[in-house]
């Protein structure tokens, strides 16, 4: 892994969880499912990969599995 997208990974890391309570109390949840696609196949490998959803809730993570699963013919993790 390189050092700039080390450094913006923690950096989002960090920002997740210094506003992680401030969202919570407002309702809101932070949800990551990141994308990786070979050039050229992306909108194939976008329907057929599988995800790793990560999310600040369980609620969250099922409403957002529901979500992926009405497209995605991968498993959703």
């Amino acid at each position: 892994m390189d050092k700039p997208l080390l450094f913006s990974l923690l950096f989002l890391r960090k920002q997740v969880w210094k506003w992680k309570n401030v969202l919570k109390a407002k309702g809101l949840n932070v949800v990551h499912c990141p994308e990786c696609a070979i050039l050229g196949q992306t909108l194939y490998e976008l329907v057929h990969n599988d995800r790793i959803i990560g999310t600040s809730s369980a609620k969250a993570q099922q409403k957002v599995k529901a979500i992926y699963q009405s497209f995605v013919e991968g498993g959703c993790f």
